[in-house]
């Protein structure tokens, strides 16, 4: 184990002990109640993601609640790190927010959550101000059209990521398109537990997690939706 990351590492695994299985899941997913799948989800497992959720939290609330502890567990993370990996590691913290600003700067829509949301009210409400405000922290940006946003995010993880060995590069070039695109949890697990270099195996991590957000994501507003009036239904 690379004693730079000893303490990550360490963490993490007892983290993947804790991940719910395919079982669990599966079960979940079974339960139509919003309440009762809270309540099932906190003992199995997805404690940590639900702390500021209740049953009586809208959709909306289930979006900012869960992007507020994706980004608390990435940058608990990034602080286990070795300094020079953290910034490449907190850049993951933007990747769920992409569909939403990509549909905000091309058609001014902005999503009902972020209005809960002191990171994106603090910011312009016009898309060329906004994509203006964007580009001081994201200078690739400014290559890129607003249609391009995961071309653009990517261009600046590969910007942070430290120089690495090719096969690593490689792997990690697969692993952060994995953190836009959800990737398969097979294969990400095989990375985390057979890959030999400790980065691959924090971004398969990573991974893992961005998968455990979709799927909370999806089953709970799902079922949020489900209970409310058609009006407020629209409106969400």
């Amino acid at each position: 184990m690379s004693t730079a990351f000893a303490y990550a590492l360490t963490r993490l695994h007892a983290r993947i002990a804790d991940r719910p299985g395919d079982h669990e899941r599966k079960r979940l997913v079974a339960v139509d109640d919003f309440g009762h799948f809270l309540q099932l989800a906190a003992r199995g497992g997805f404690g940590p993601w639900l702390r500021n959720l209740g049953t009586t939290s809208g959709p909306h609330g289930v979006e900012f609640a869960l992007r507020e502890a994706w980004r608390g567990r990435i940058d608990e993370l990034a602080g286990w790190l070795p300094a020079r990996w953290r910034p490449a590691v907190r850049w993951l913290r933007l990747a769920p927010e992409l569909p939403m600003l990509a549909e905000f700067l091309q058609h001014g829509r902005r999503a009902a959550w972020t209005e809960l949301d002191k990171r994106w009210t603090r910011l312009p409400a016009e898309p060329e101000a906004l994509r203006a405000n964007l580009i001081e922290g994201w200078p690739e940006l400014e290559r890129f059209g607003n249609d391009e946003l995961a071309q653009a995010w990517l261009a600046r993880a590969r910007a942070l990521r430290p120089s690495v060995d090719a096969r690593s590069a490689k792997t990690l070039e697969a692993l952060l398109e994995a953190q836009l695109e959800p990737g398969r949890a097979g294969w990400l697990m095989r990375v985390f537990r057979r890959d030999p270099g400790a980065p691959m195996k924090v971004f398969a991590y990573t991974g893992l997690e961005r998968l455990d957000f979709e799927f909370l994501r999806g089953q709970l507003v799902r079922r949020r939706l489900q209970i409310q009036p058609p009006q407020e239904r629209e409106a969400a």
